[in-house]
């Protein structure tokens, strides 16, 4: 019985493969059995002339090559010199792929520094030596573009990416910092004329490189657009953050912020004039709500003394039979709320039927005794 070490170097020799997995070894050797039926390796028959020797420096080559495996590491065990040296320039290699991004060009490099600094890390982790973390990203944000991408532009970045124009799969396209292609595939059996056959179908999922960047404290808003880069300073006074919301610009004063609705495609400074408009709007909105609030509560004071007449509620929009069908409901004498020498019904009383007809009454009625007061 071989081991599978054994039986790799077997195959290997025999068949010439580079195979390493069980499966890949066991139909390599399938494929030349039925290729040379006349070498039954695996039977009663003999090996060919010389295989027993190929095994043997086989086996005594691989045993070379694990000893001369990562010499670096093993000198460091014996040389404390080498190694200190060594870790100074693991060191060196590690700041020089922990520089923070300053721009969209550095930013792009951390994608390709990621995994080389994992493996510098390892190695310094080998010697017992303190690794260097990843720096912390400047915030990102995708940026689709405001229009649907029209055929010669999906066509333009199928090719600037690789995908191919002539391929009939479905094709999705959305933003992101690094263009790329990911491909999915999948089989459908399906049932046609009585018979089964299997359906393959593609989809194709295109990010194409639309994002944009806040460096230097949110000073600096950078965009990268289908390779194009350009570069905003935030307005004097403002600062470029994000929330949940998404992007957005607050001014340092009084911290109110505005959202852009589209980032890619306006200016920092198009959304402090927008903020600026905002304000405006907003201070007259609370403007208006705090004079709201003031008249309402002059007139719930004084909702006490107001004596409220079937004329009041025909000019609050009410019909006089209406009027007058509540007033029955709530045990109202018709000759008390209407004629010139009537007395009038309470308006704390009206209110407190909380009805809104009634309410509008009261003002028309609040606002008749205040107008004549004046």
């Amino acid at each position: 019985m071989k081991t599978l070490a054994q039986y790799t170097l077997h195959v290997q020799i025999l068949t010439g493969t580079k195979a390493t997995t069980a499966k890949g070894l066991v139909n390599s050797w399938r494929n030349w059995r039925k290729a040379h039926p006349e070498n039954r390796l695996f039977s009663h028959q003999s090996p060919p002339n010389g295989y027993a020797s190929d095994l043997k420096k086989a086996s005594w080559k691989k045993a070379v090559a694990a000893r001369k495996a990562d010499p670096e590491s093993k000198r460091a065990k014996v040389d404390a010199k080498f190694r200190k040296n060594w870790i100074k320039r693991l060191h060196r290699e590690a700041a020089r792929l922990t520089r923070p991004a300053t721009c969209t060009q550095s930013y792009l490099a951390q994608a390709v520094n990621t995994p080389k600094l994992e493996n510098v890390n390892a190695a310094l982790a080998k010697l017992g030596a303190k690794a260097l973390p990843a720096p912390a990203l400047p915030k990102s944000h995708l940026l689709p573009l405001p229009l649907s991408l029209t055929t010669k532009q999906k066509k333009e970045i199928r090719a600037q990416i690789g995908g191919s124009a002539l391929d009939t799969a479905q094709w999705y396209f959305r933003a992101g910092t690094l263009p790329q292609v990911a491909r999915h595939v999948w089989n459908e059996s399906t049932k046609k004329n009585g018979s089964w056959r299997t359906v393959t179908t593609a989809d194709h999922k295109i990010d194409y490189q639309s994002f944009g960047l806040i460096l230097e404290n949110g000073k600096i808003w950078e965009t990268c657009i289908l390779g194009t880069v350009t570069r905003h300073a935030a307005p004097e006074g403002h600062t470029i953050q994000a929330d949940n919301l998404g992007l957005k610009l607050v001014r340092d004063s009084d911290g109110r912020d505005w959202h852009p609705h589209n980032p890619e495609s306006t200016t920092p400074q198009q959304w402090a004039e927008a903020l600026t408009k905002a304000d405006t709007e907003r201070d007259a909105a609370e403007a208006r709500k705090l004079a709201t609030e003031k008249h309402r509560a002059l007139f719930l004071a004084d909702a006490k003394t107001t004596r409220v007449h079937l004329a009041d509620s025909r000019r609050a929009g009410n019909c006089a039979a209406g009027s007058i069908a509540f007033g029955d409901r709530l045990g109202l004498k018709t000759e008390d709320y209407n004629g010139l020498n009537s007395p009038g019904v309470s308006g704390a009383m009206l209110l407190r039927t909380h009805d809104p007809r009634a309410e509008k009454a009261v003002l028309a009625a609040w606002e008749r005794e205040t107008l004549v007061q004046i």
